[in-house]
């Protein structure tokens, strides 16, 4: 018997301000260390085993997919800012968050991504950086600087961003359009409306005229269901975007984040894959206390569970 500890360290959104809706604790979070980071992507590329059956993607889906590709395989520099609210109602149990998301891209690669009083993500020349600031701690990767394919990303780049800056994540790659389809089962259109589903999650996207990505809601109210949850009012995280800065150009400077002398490090190994349902419940898997009324940001990070075999 082993146990697997979590190796990357900002958690998705979800992660950090929902109530657990149900999961069963696993492990005590009293019994975690405190520089234990949060989630468990890995530094090897890709995200799609081999043996995943390919994408359905309907005929009227793929116009939306082309201007996507279209709007952000180039190299433009940009500046994002997105809101994020997520709204939980599930099995007599409420929580409300908002938090708010900040980056800035070269268009080639590296970037900056900050969630306000959560963390922050940079990759610059050398490396990756990931910084949770809840614990003060932080890890590295040795990642490419520059665009990469979609089953190239590194996987702790996709667990962060998928859900947390899609349109970041776009930029990293040099197919933006398969970039946004990783993990998904089908994509359709319904209203004008690209839809994007996976095992246990709908995305929602809408596009602007250029086809980049305004507003993206994701529900989760398959995952709660494949769980056997009653009573789920809502489970729907909703981003929306600003209109993006263009600047002309950016200094590698605005790429280099240096973690506070007081924060631990720890490394970052390649731990087993970890799977769709995994992946959601990780996110699913947070605070355990009172969750009803409204809350500004998360109470707390939530801690691995203990995993053998």
């Amino acid at each position: 018997m082993r146990q697997h500890h979590a190796k990357c360290l900002l958690v998705l959104v979800i992660a950090l301000a929902c109530p657990r809706l149900g999961d069963a604790q696993t492990s005590s979070p009293a019994t975690q260390p405190a520089s234990r980071p949060a989630t468990a992507p890995t530094s090897r590329p890709g995200t799609q085993p081999a043996s995943r059956p390919a994408v359905k993607i309907d005929e009227a889906a793929k116009p939306l997919l082309e201007r996507i590709r279209a709007a952000y395989t180039n190299e433009q520099p940009r500046r994002l800012v997105a809101h994020i609210t997520g709204i939980f109602d599930v099995a007599g149990r409420s929580r409300n968050y908002q938090l708010e998301v900040e980056s800035l891209t070269n268009g080639a690669g590296r970037f900056i991504h900050r969630v306000r009083d959560v963390g922050t993500v940079a990759q610059n020349a050398e490396k990756l950086i990931l910084y949770d600031l809840k614990r003060n701690s932080f890890g590295t990767l040795k990642t490419p600087d520059r665009r990469v394919s979609a089953s190239d990303l590194p996987e702790a780049v996709v667990e962060i961003l998928i859900d947390e800056n899609p349109a970041l994540l776009l930029c990293l790659s040099t197919e933006p359009d398969k970039a946004l389809l990783l993990g998904a089962m089908r994509a359709h259109v319904d209203a004008g409306r690209l839809i994007i589903t996976s095992e246990n999650e709908k995305r929602t996207l809408d596009l602007d005229t250029n086809g980049l990505i305004r507003r993206m809601e994701i529900n989760y109210t398959p995952l709660l269901a494949s769980r056997g949850t009653a009573n789920v009012k809502s489970a729907l995280v909703t981003l929306e975007y600003a209109p993006p800065e263009l600047p002309a150009a950016v200094a590698d400077a605005e790429f280099e984040f240096v973690p506070p002398e007081t924060a631990s490090e720890f490394p970052l190994e390649p731990p087993p894959a970890v799977t769709a349902v995994e992946r959601v419940r990780k996110r699913l898997r947070a605070t355990t206390g009172p969750t009803s009324g409204p809350t500004s940001g998360p109470a707390t990070m939530p801690s691995p569970p203990a995993t053998s075999d």
